[in-house]
Formats: C-alpha cells, structure tokens, sequence
C-alpha cells in the first residue's frame, strides 16, 4: 500500500476530509495526511508535491471553483499557481466544499437542524451557507458546531444524489 496525500484549502474543508472521506479510504492506503494549503506558500506546496512524488505516494488536491468560469479554468489556474501540479490529481468543488456538506442532509436530519432540505447543492456558496446558517437552530451558537452537527448527520449515498462534483470525486476513488 502506498501513502496518500491530501491537499484542502482551509479548516472546514480538513474536517470534511477528516470525518467524511478518510474513514472510507483507510483500508486502501498506508497513511493517508492531510494538508491545509491555502495559508502556505507557493513554494513549499510545490515542494511537498515534489516530494510526494519522490515517495511514489500519491495525492489529490481539492480545491473550490470559486469565480472561475468552468472546472478547467480553475484547474489551469491552479496550475500556474502550483508548477508540480498534476492535472488529473485536481479535483475542483463545485462551488464550494459548503456544498459537499449540505448535500448529505436527509430530510430527517434538515428537520432536526430546522434547515431547507436541498434537492442539489451544486450551487450552495460559502454564503448561501451561513445564510442557511443564520436561520438554523444553531443561530447563536458556533457556526464550527454547526458543521458538526452536520457531520454527525452525514449520509454519503445521499450526497452523491445531490451534489454532481461530489459524486463525480467518490466514484473516482470507490467511495
């Protein structure tokens, strides 16, 4: 077995990874690491994938389309950013790792958390989020817990229905 290395852009984004996807891929690697790269620099991220390579590890590297136009667009972008990148080892969210979260919600669960239950979430933004949020039984409290709560609740079969990009990355690795 080989060792896997993941790349996330921020905090919620490492739980999500965390808590959702690593328990599902355990048994396929010898260690799986995540890493948050946004704060990081340019430099020591193209390293690091240097690196992994040197390793012959592999890795992913998520990132959310945010404003650009199409997947492609950013994964150029990203590319330019990130010069060891490897194109088929981008996965682009779409629109934001938000997104993932809310789409695996049942209507049971989005009762609980007296939120709107989501046919698809494939255009939920970082602020339709805490919008959704702010109208949540959780207003008040730590938006954190309310991605908690979130995780608690966490059905991937039903995310897979709602949300194309997130389908599109568990069936790329058997999830």
């Amino acid at each position: 077995m080989i060792d896997l290395y993941i790349f996330v852009e921020g905090d919620r984004d490492e739980d999500f990874f965390e808590r959702i996807v690593k328990p599902r891929l355990v048994d396929r690697y010898n260690k799986i690491i995540i890493i948050k790269y946004a704060q990081k620099r340019i430099e020591y991220i193209n390293s690091y994938i240097r690196s992994i390579l040197s390793m012959n590890a592999d890795y992913i590297f998520i990132a959310d389309i945010d404003n650009s136009p199409c997947k492609t667009a950013k994964k150029e972008e990203l590319r330019r950013r990130f010069r060891n990148l490897e194109q088929n080892k981008i996965i682009i969210v779409v629109k934001e790792i938000e997104s993932w979260y809310l789409a695996g919600l049942d209507e049971k669960a989005c009762g609980e958390l007296r939120i709107r239950c989501f046919d698809n979430t494939d255009s939920i933004t970082k602020e339709d989020f805490r919008h959704i949020y702010s109208n949540s039984i959780h207003s008040g409290r730590s938006i954190i817990d309310f991605y908690l709560d979130i995780i608690k609740n966490y059905d991937i079969d039903i995310a897979k229905r709602k949300n194309r990009t997130f389908r599109y990355f568990c069936n790329k690795f058997s999830i």
